[in-house]
């Protein structure tokens, strides 16, 4: 039997920033992972880096078809999506080389294989040479989570497939359906759209991105429309049946009517779940409520020594926020004071086509609250950068005490969206007033300069 401080079950954001920094601090770690090939979890290996930069590679295509405008001569792009699934998969190898030599300069010991708790003291790790077992004076789950399913879609990896499985595809799709419009569908929608698919998005809520703000919403679904999306809100896929070439769905729209079209593939995206199989909770006496692991603000479970941080407990699963739990959570086992309340203002970003980004609370939510706010927006179309890039489409948003003049969110939609939103994230952060920005110089031309722009308008 192995002894250790710390045994951190998971090697995503979450457990291997803990490992990390638990590491650099003198305590003699264990990550285990059930594979050197998945270090970096879900975000590495087949979420964030591999659909960003398939969302790269369909973004420069795009630009390709419309560099005439520019003056540019190009002959229409010819995409390979087998070369550019095997640029995705070098960029995530060499990522993951940066986080091995991250956790051997914390001294953190990586053993592969698949963990399961014995009780509370002990887990057992299954490798490839047998069974070992670890003790620990403290535990840390951090095992992520996977692509829900829905039992009337059975996701084969044939034609049906989940947000993994699309990832494997060598040639472009000459259709797609895709069930779930949250940030996950609608940013594949807008990857293969751009690369020549026909696509239908199919979201059973009224508009896509969930509870994200409404406009916001309503923008980002007419400009797919505009690319050629068919964009199907308050649909519902009823059936979906497999051949060997097609994939039937039955899909009943918002006004009733049932249609029926044939598919090449049809992507399922309707959200992720805890992956906690096999781990043998109950063995160790750790609580879960609704699929998820419960913790208090300390992060610690219902067992004072075993700990849990990232999409495994009920908080936004989101690598950013896996990262900053990650973090929390070593410092929690240390022994220093922390706590998840209040939680911080989190981006909630999307890589669609035009891009996404908020943080802090919507239009829809000011009312819900009852708050006496000001909401204020500065289109694109008057923003010099975004006109002289031929992407002025969307605008940016901000919500302000009216009272106060702090800034409590915004949203983005637009070029950069992404990126823009974090400047926002720092105002809201940082209680700012819309004043401090608005007399704040942006430089000449940039997309920034529609933020201070938002806040003139509300400061008067």
């Amino acid at each position: 039997m192995q002894r250790f401080d710390v045994a951190v079950l998971g090697g995503g954001p979450a457990g291997y920033k803990a490992a990390a920094y638990l590491g650099n601090h003198g305590k003699n770690v264990v990550l285990v992972e059930r594979s050197s090939a998945k270090l970096g979890g879900t975000c590495l290996c087949e979420g964030c880096i591999p659909v960003k930069s398939l969302s790269e590679t369909a973004h420069i295509a795009e630009l390709a078809g419309h560099s005439a405008a520019f003056g540019v001569g190009l002959s229409a792009p010819v995409i390979d999506l087998s070369a550019a699934r095997s640029h995705y998969l070098l960029q995530a190898s060499q990522l993951r080389r940066g986080i091995e030599q991250l956790l051997k300069q914390s001294r953190v010991t990586l053993l592969e294989g698949f963990a399961a708790f014995r009780d509370a003291n002990i887990m057992e790790v299954t490798t490839a040479a047998g069974h070992e077992l670890i003790e620990a004076a403290r535990f840390l789950i951090a095992t992520g989570s996977r692509a829900k399913s829905i039992n009337a879609f059975p996701i084969t990896g044939k034609r049906v497939f989940s947000s993994s499985h699309v990832l494997e595809l060598s040639e472009i799709p000459k259709s797609l359906l895709i069930i779930g419009g949250g940030a996950i569908g609608c940013e594949f929608a807008s990857i293969y759209r751009s690369l020549g698919s026909e696509i239908v998005l199919a979201e059973a809520l009224p508009g896509l991105l969930g509870k994200e703000d409404a406009e916001t919403a309503r923008t980002l679904a007419r400009e797919f429309r505009k690319r050629g999306i068919d964009v199907l809100c308050g649909a519902r896929v009823e059936s979906l049946e497999e051949s060997e070439s097609t994939v039937h769905a039955r899909i009943v729209t918002d006004e009733g009517e049932t249609v029926e079209r044939e598919f090449e593939y049809s992507l399922v995206a309707v959200g992720r779940e805890p992956a906690l199989d096999g781990l043998g909770l109950e063995k160790a006496g750790v609580a879960t409520e609704g699929g998820f692991i419960r913790v208090d603000s300390a992060l610690r479970t219902s067992v004072p020594s075993i700990y849990a941080a990232g999409d495994v407990i009920r908080t936004p699963m989101l690598a950013h926020t896996a990262y900053y739990e990650g973090k929390l959570a070593a410092k929690s086992i240390l022994g220093l004071n922390v706590s998840l309340e209040p939680y911080p203002p989190v981006p909630r970003i999307v890589f669609s086509e035009p891009q996404v980004g908020a943080v802090g609370i919507t239009e829809e939510e000011v009312k819900e609250m009852g708050l006496d706010a000001v909401v204020k927006k500065q289109f694109f179309k008057a923003n010099g950068r975004a006109v002289v890039m031929g992407a002025d489409a969307g605008f940016v948003k901000l919500i302000a005490d009216k009272n106060s003049g702090v800034i409590l969110g915004g949203s983005v939609i637009g070029v950069q969206a992404t990126e823009l939103v974090h400047e926002i994230a720092l105002a809201v952060s940082g209680r700012m007033t819309e004043s401090v920005v608005a007399s704040t110089i942006f430089g000449h031309p940039t997309l920034s300069e529609a933020i201070c722009d938002a806040a003139e308008m509300i400061h008067g």
